[in-house]
């Protein structure tokens, strides 16, 4: 995904209009997160904020409807620290 990471924050609308760009960054996100073969991961939304873990379709349907965590929060995985 590199390092600009707008598009997971700037292409969420609320309305469920989400521009296409973020809708790819949100699959290739979730593919990713489930690649090792785990059934659930911790999610990513802004309301569970890696604090569940979830299947592949219900975190999906959480990243539609929430959006991703907001940037600084930190993730569980230790990728981003505190800013």
């Amino acid at each position: 995904m590199g390092d600009d990471r707008r598009a997971m924050y700037d292409g969420f609308s609320t309305t469920g209009a989400h521009s296409m760009e973020f809708a790819h960054i949100a699959n290739v996100f979730v593919n990713h997160a489930f690649a090792s073969g785990s059934t659930v991961v911790k999610c990513p939304c802004s309301k569970c904020k890696n604090r569940l873990l979830l299947n592949k379709p219900e975190i999906q349907l959480h990243i539609a409807k929430d959006g991703f965590i907001l940037p600084g929060v930190v993730r569980a995985w230790g990728a981003e620290a505190c800013r």
